[in-house]
């Protein structure tokens, strides 16, 4: 049997000279297609796919303004140990 497979990519533009970045957010994949019961998504699969929207747009937002700012990103960053003052 066939499978039917979505896959919901985001391209990211800014519109500037920088390229477009295409991002694959959700892979979604059906063995019975034509049964009612798989017909569109999941509840829990609605929950996935806006998280995963949210998080690559987040990503995306920060990135930019951290590149813009010429900043550190967070995860460049080093924290003292626990228990001492900087």
């Amino acid at each position: 049997m066939k499978k039917l497979v979505w896959r919901v990519k985001l391209v990211v533009d800014f519109g500037d000279e920088a390229a477009a970045t295409e991002v694959e957010v959700a892979r979604i994949e059906r063995d019975e297609f034509t049964v009612p019961e798989t017909l569109g998504l999941s509840l829990g699969e609605g929950k996935r796919l806006t998280a995963a929207i949210q998080t690559e747009m987040v990503r995306a937002q920060a990135g930019r303004r951290v590149s813009a700012s010429g900043a550190a990103s967070i995860a460049d960053r080093t924290c003292p140990p626990k228990g001492t003052d900087p």
